[in-house]
C-alpha cells in the first residue's frame, strides 16, 4: 500500500474513531431492533452534528421524531454522530437503520454495508437536487486561478472537509488528480477540518491558503453577512453532484420502507412544523432551497460518484 493510500485510511481510521463516544448511546441496540412482523418495533436514525450545538440538534431532530412516530407507529430512537465516518461505521456495525448522510458517504457505506437511498431534496422543478463544491481562496490571496494553485501547491496548505466529504473532498481530489496533483503528497500540508464550516472559517481567517467546500455554503454565509464580498475567492466549482440521500437497511420489507418514503415526501404537507426542524440548521445560514421538500432517490443515481472515487489515486476507502 502506498503511503498516500495509508495516509488516508488512517486519517478515515481517526475519524471513525473520534465518531465512537457520540454513538454510545446506542450501543445496546448494536443487534438489530426486534421485529414484529417484518417491521422494527424500534427505528434507529442517524444524523451526524459537528459545531451545531447539542441543545439546538434537539430541537431540530424532536419534531422529526415525533412525526415519524405518529406517521409509522414505532418508536424512533435518534443516534448523533459528530462527522461522516460515524454514519458508516454504525451502518457498517448495524447501529443504526436509517440516516441521513452525504452522497460519498452513502458510496461508501453501500459498499461495507447492505442499504440504499430513499429520498433526498429535490429542486425547484421537483426533481433530484444537486449542489457542488470549489477550492477558494482569502480574498488578499496572490493565487489568483486554479493554474495558480496548482503550480506553487508545494509552497501551500490546502483544507478539505472530512475523509468521506463529497464537496468539500472528493470532488476536489478528483480534479486536482486531473492536473497531475496528489493533495497528500504535492501541497506543502493538508488538514481536514471534518466541517464545512470550519473550513471556510479557517480560510477567511488565512489560517490556510486554499480551502475545500461546498459552494452554497458560501452563498448562505453572503446572504448572512457572515462573509463579506472579496473576503473569499473561489477559483475552482465542481460539476453537479447528486443532494445527499436519507439512507435504509435493506433487509426491512419492501412495504414498509415505502412506508417511510412516503412519510419524507408528505412531510412538508402532514406536519410543516417537523419539515422546518429539518431545515434549523440551514436555515441559519440561509443556504439557497433548504425549504424544497423531498423527491424519491434510489442507488443509481450515485454511480456516477462511485465511478469518481474509484478513479481517484490512493482512494482506498472503497476496499472491503
Amino acid at each position: 500500500m502506498s503511503k498516500g493510500a495509508l495516509m488516508t485510511r488512517v486519517l478515515f481510521a481517526t475519524a471513525v474513531a473520534a465518531c465512537a463516544i457520540s454513538l454510545t448511546s446506542c450501543q445496546s441496540g448494536s443487534i438489530a431492533a426486534s421485529t414484529m412482523g417484518g417491521r422494527p418495533t424500534v427505528l434507529r436514525y442517524c444524523y451526524t452534528s459537528t459545531s451545531e450545538d447539542p441543545g439546538a440538534a434537539v430541537r431540530r431532530i424532536e419534531p422529526f421524531q415525533r412525526y415519524m412516530e405518529r406517521t409509522l407507529h414505532v418508536r424512533v430512537d435518534a443516534v448523533r454522530t459528530s462527522g461522516y465516518a460515524g454514519v458508516i461505521e454504525a451502518f457498517r456495525s448495524h447501529k443504526v437503520d436509517l440516516a441521513s448522510i452525504s452522497p460519498f458517504s452513502y458510496v461508501l457505506a453501500s459498499e461495507k454495508a447492505d442499504i440504499e437511498a430513499l429520498v433526498m431534496r429535490g429542486n425547484a422543478q421537483g426533481e433530484p437536487g444537486e449542489y457542488t463544491g470549489v477550492l477558494a481562496v482569502p480574498g488578499n490571496s496572490p493565487l489568483r486561478s486554479i493554474d495558480d494553485v496548482i503550480a506553487h501547491a508545494r509552497d501551500l496548505t490546502i483544507s478539505f472537509v472530512d475523509p468521506a466529504s463529497t464537496s468539500g473532498f472528493l470532488a476536489q481530489n478528483f480534479y486536482l488528480q486531473s492536473r497531475g496533483i496528489d493533495s497528500q503528497k504535492d501541497f506543502r500540508k493538508m488538514v481536514f477540518s471534518m466541517d464545512h464550516m470550519a473550513s471556510l472559517m479557517t480560510l477567511k481567517a488565512g489560517k490556510v491558503d486554499v480551502a475545500a467546500c461546498m459552494q452554497r455554503l458560501i452563498d448562505g454565509y453572503l446572504a448572512n453577512g457572515k462573509l463579506k464580498p472579496g473576503d473569499v475567492r473561489v477559483l475552482w466549482t465542481s460539476p453537479p453532484m447528486p443532494n445527499q440521500p436519507v439512507a435504509i437497511r435493506k433487509d426491512f420489507p419492501a412495504s414498509f420502507k415505502e412506508e417511510i418514503r412516503r412519510a419524507y415526501l408528505e412531510m412538508h404537507l402532514k406536519d410543516p412544523e417537523a419539515f422546518a426542524a429539518q431545515n434549523l440548521r440551514a436555515k441559519a445560514f440561509r443556504l439557497p432551497g433548504v425549504q424544497l421538500p423531498y423527491v424519491a432517490a434510489s442507488d443509481v443515481m450515485f454511480d456516477g460518484l462511485r465511478q469518481m472515487a474509484r478513479g481517484v489515486k490512493n482512494l482506498s476507502l472503497l476496499e472491503h
